[in-house]
């Protein structure tokens, strides 16, 4: 099994400026607990966000935590869509658009030395105009 968690910092920032953080750090320390930890078909966990992982916090029982940040030029290519991947998106899916405009509104990124496409918005950006004829 394999559990993909995004975003689990925005609840805990949510709790903290609201005056429920207390509650907030005990359900994430038994959720994160129960699922990253004593789950025997556990293969490999996920977890996304933008405040860092602290052994001290909320992930002091969980073992073998990795972290790996955006900003560690090796993993520059692993938090979105690169250009190849983009052009190879556009191709496969017969876009009627050009590349340079998807360039133009959705490549702002640059992670380490690779300039990086958010995926929502490519996957998003051209679905009305591929939409295939049913029947």
């Amino acid at each position: 099994m394999v559990i993909l968690i995004d975003e689990y910092d925005t609840p805990i920032h949510v709790a903290f400026t609201s005056g429920y953080f207390d509650q907030a750090i005990e359900f994430f320390r038994v959720f994160l607990g129960s699922a990253l930890k004593d789950n025997r078909d556990l293969f490999k966990g996920v977890l996304t966000g933008i405040l860092r992982i602290a052994k001290e916090s909320i992930f002091s029982g969980l073992n073998n935590l990795m972290v790996y940040s955006l900003l560690d030029p090796r993993y520059g290519d692993s938090f979105g869509f690169t250009e190849a991947e983009v052009t190879d998106l556009v191709a496969r899916a017969g876009y009627r658009g050009e590349l340079a405009e998807l360039r133009d509104w959705f490549n702002g990124y640059l992670f380490g030395e690779q300039v990086i496409y958010n995926p929502w918005s490519i996957l998003n950006a051209w679905p009305k105009a591929t939409a295939r004829p049913t029947g």
